[in-house]
């Protein structure tokens, strides 16, 4: 096996790192960088690639990028939803002021799953911003994970919500599983 020493960062501390967000293959990452919008850059020698700016908005908060690498989500401070754009493009490719809650991307990438306060999950393409699917939860969702087919989708609470759901798209049915005040030992 060959194994060769790779880059590292000196860091103020260790919550210093959070604002770095790596793409699958971890060759380029993006920080925020407020009214400058998020910089995108080489891992391996810190060579800007890109930048994505939007001048009306400044950067709060970024999601990461999508298993393909193709599209990075982030949130601003004029707004309390999730935008997404197309890196290689520098454009935004979703601005929907519904997706307020958890978001997920689809294992290949090209699509978007979105928790909205109306209690529905939506689905989105990626490349054509174009909603495709919505099912729905009855209340906002904070975690999503999307099945490989993207069909079903698996959310949960934040702050000690005990349930996690499961939904299809292509139906409204929905199986919910609820989790004890405690786990007893059966032994």
């Amino acid at each position: 096996m060959d194994v060769r020493p790779g880059r590292t960062w000196d860091l103020p501390s260790v919550d210093s790192w959070i604002p770095y967000y790596f793409d699958v293959t971890l060759e380029r990452y993006a920080v925020p960088d407020g009214t400058n919008g998020i910089r995108i850059r080489r891992a391996t020698d810190d060579v800007e690639l890109s930048r994505l700016r939007d001048p009306a908005r400044a950067v709060r908060l970024l999601y990461g990028f999508s298993p393909n690498g193709r599209y990075l989500a982030a949130t601003y401070r004029e707004q309390q939803h999730w935008t997404v754009w197309d890196v290689p493009a520098a454009r935004i490719v979703l601005d929907d002021p519904r997706c307020r809650h958890g978001i997920t991307f689809s294992r290949e990438g090209d699509q978007l799953a979105a928790s909205h306060s109306d209690g529905r999950i939506l689905r989105y393409d990626l490349r054509t911003g174009v909603e495709t699917a919505s099912v729905k939860t009855g209340r906002p969702v904070d975690w999503l994970s999307l099945s490989a087919s993207g069909e079903r989708v698996l959310g949960c609470d934040r702050l000690g919500g005990k349930e996690i759901g499961v939904w299809t798209f292509a139906t409204t049915n929905a199986l919910t599983l609820t989790a004890p005040d405690r786990l007893d030992n059966a032994d």
